[in-house]
């Protein structure tokens, strides 16, 4: 909750650079030790202005908790997930629009 403005404004920076040039945004989740419904939120935010864009939104490296997290809401089935950073660039790379 405390850094979804920062979540939601870094992405939306990244999906703004990256809209002209295939093939999409790999968010690489490594690092992230929690995610609230907050965090959830805005990667749906940008999943959104993503799919509108004809433009996918992979999400790599989720481990313990944000796995769990992605399963237990359906989430998982909603979004591209990869284990790598180079397994989500290789799908991406075969791109079709969603």
């Amino acid at each position: 909750m405390h850094t979804k403005a920062l979540l939601t404004r870094e992405l939306e920076e990244v999906v703004a650079q990256s809209a002209p040039h295939p093939p999409g945004v790999i968010v690489d989740l490594s690092e992230l030790a929690f995610c609230d419904s907050s965090g959830l939120s805005a990667l749906i935010t940008v999943r959104h202005q993503m799919t509108a864009a004809d433009q996918p939104l992979a999400l790599a490296r989720a481990h313990d908790m944000v796995e769990r997290i992605l399963h237990r809401t359906g989430l998982d089935r909603v979004f591209r997930c990869y284990p790598t950073v180079a397994d989500a660039e290789r799908a991406l790379a075969g791109h079709t629009p969603m």
